[in-house]
């Protein structure tokens, strides 16, 4: 049975004919521009213009069981140039991860090698068709890629990147703990208004792309940022997060009313808080009533009686009652016992300590 392979050479013209033929001998070859015949097993032609011929291999002898073996070759220079892309995967402020990608044309399909040096990378070079390399300093970065195909043609292409290594600072700790209700700036020493930010969840934030977004949780929730520089492709992208802690609010209760009005006896006020709390009692009339759960007062007239209670986090919750005295509020003189004697009138002068009391 007849056969060959053909292989171009890198000039486009001279093409190399390997014989796959299987018991035979006496090979003649015709390959198709008129120059004669050929009886080498595997010659080598050189054509003298571009185009498609059509090769036969056959066998000198005058045989019935040998058929000749006819293949159409495109004689042409093949396009083969090295090419690549690249994308920075990975990023901090002192170093890049690159990834390069060969786009290479070849159109004999039979590139077998890579060869990438990386001037001021490391590794700074590599045999893989897309390897990876790390930059530690921003600045140019010359890149050269040659290919070699399997019939020894090659090409080559440089390139210089400009890796900018933008120095992103996010200043957040990793938990933060906000009250109830209160509102809190992320990332409060951010000094670089020239990257761009996104925030998420964006929901509870004043503004998710700004450097130092407010935010306002209605619960526990982790925001994440992501920063980078908006100068040139050839930039670092820096993530960050934050959990934004938001205790169990606290409620308080009195066990009176919101009003307690009294003829002058006094008034045990208690509280209790779901939480664990410090408590500290007021008086607007007399200033702190001390600590605890409970405080006994009998003011002058009114008075209003605060407590604020304060959790481990630091946040607070207060509650007030307000205490009316309608007692009638008087001394008698002299202010100490009198013996008095049959017969002999003794005076006693009843005080009025309230002036909006009237005695009768």
């Amino acid at each position: 049975m007849l056969g060959f392979t053909s292989e171009i050479d890198c000039n486009g013209g001279t093409v190399t004919f390997t014989n796959t033929s299987t018991n035979a001998f006496g090979f003649v070859w015709d390959f198709g521009d008129g120059t004669g015949p050929n009886f080498e097993e595997n010659p080598v032609h050189t054509y003298a213009n571009a185009g498609t011929y059509t090769v036969t291999l056959d066998i000198v002898y005058d045989v019935s069981c040998a058929e000749a073996f006819s293949m159409d070759v495109m004689v042409e220079a093949p396009q083969i140039f090295a090419g690549f892309e690249y994308e920075i995967t990975e990023c901090s402020g002192d170093s890049a991860v690159v990834q390069f990608f060969d786009n290479s044309t070849n159109t004999l399909n039979n590139t077998v090698s890579w060869d990438w040096t990386f001037e001021t990378a490391v590794p700074a070079t590599s045999d893989e068709q897309n390897p990876s390399v790390t930059v530690f300093m921003e600045g140019p970065l010359e890149v050269t890629l040659t290919i070699g195909t399997a019939n020894n043609c090659s090409n080559t292409v440089s390139e210089t990147l400009d890796i900018d290594l933008v120095v992103i600072e996010i200043s957040m700790d990793d938990t933060i703990v906000v009250c109830p209700g209160e509102s809190l700036t992320l990332n409060p020493n951010g000094m670089q208004p020239d990257l761009t930010y996104s925030w998420t969840p964006g929901a509870t934030l004043d503004d998710p792309t700004a450097e130092s977004p407010v935010a306002t949780p209605l619960e526990t929730t982790t925001y994440i940022v992501t920063a980078y520089s908006t100068v040139g492709a050839d930039t670092c992208f820096v993530t960050d997060s934050v959990v934004v802690f938001l205790p169990e609010e606290i409620d308080l209760e009195l066990d009176q009313e919101p009003v307690v009005v009294t003829c002058g006896e006094d008034v045990t006020v208690t509280v209790t808080a779901n939480v664990d709390v410090d408590l500290e009692w007021t008086s607007a009339l007399e200033g702190p009533l001390g600590n605890g759960t409970s405080v006994t007062v009998n003011p002058f007239r009114a008075d209003t009686i605060s407590v604020v209670a304060t959790d481990e986090f630091g946040c607070m919750a207060t509650d007030t009652i307000i205490v009316i005295d309608n007692g009638i509020d008087f001394d008698v003189e002299p202010g100490f016992d009198v013996t008095a004697c049959q017969g002999v009138d003794t005076t006693l002068t009843v005080v009025n300590i309230d002036d909006q009391d009237t005695l009768t």
